[in-house]
């Protein structure tokens, strides 16, 4: 492996490489690749999110390890734990809080990770706003921490 790696070019390695790796649940091709070339942190942070929707959770993770920040936002100031709760990943939830990552983070129009486990955003569109079963594990695992909407 170590041999392969020698005679890539990191200037060579596409964008949409990265991105197919984080489409596939394929974290061992993501590792190797950061061991080439690691992505700019805009372009980590858009990676993590595609592994985080595709349920890519061992890629996120790898992702994460190479940002300088797990409080990133993306243009919407939603962090790495916005994401989670939304696509309901709890165990990367409770990884993200591990790295410290802040649950009370609010995004560009204010809200935390655990407002996110009401509706989804995706491609614009809302989901209705009944939770899907991993929704609700995270939206309780935050309640139970203490990271829940204090009226």
């Amino acid at each position: 492996m170590e041999l392969l790696l020698d005679h890539v070019d990191p200037a060579r390695i596409e964008y949409d490489t990265y991105v197919a790796a984080s489409r596939a649940d394929d974290a061992s091709s993501l590792a190797v690749l950061l061991q080439i070339s690691v992505p700019e942190q805009s372009e980590l942070m858009e990676l993590v999110e595609l592994c985080i929707e595709f349920g890519n959770i061992e890629g996120a993770l790898l992702l994460l390890a190479e940002m300088k920040d797990v409080e990133a936002t993306d243009s919407l100031g939603a962090t790495p734990l916005h994401k989670a709760a939304a696509y309901g990943e709890l165990e990367l939830v409770i990884e993200l809080i591990g790295m410290g990552a802040d649950p009370l983070a609010r995004d560009a129009r204010g809200r935390i990770p655990y407002e996110y486990t009401y509706a989804v955003s995706v491609a614009g569109q809302w989901t209705d706003s009944t939770l899907s079963q991993r929704r609700r594990d995270v939206k309780l695992y935050l309640e139970d921490e203490g990271y829940g909407l204090r009226w």
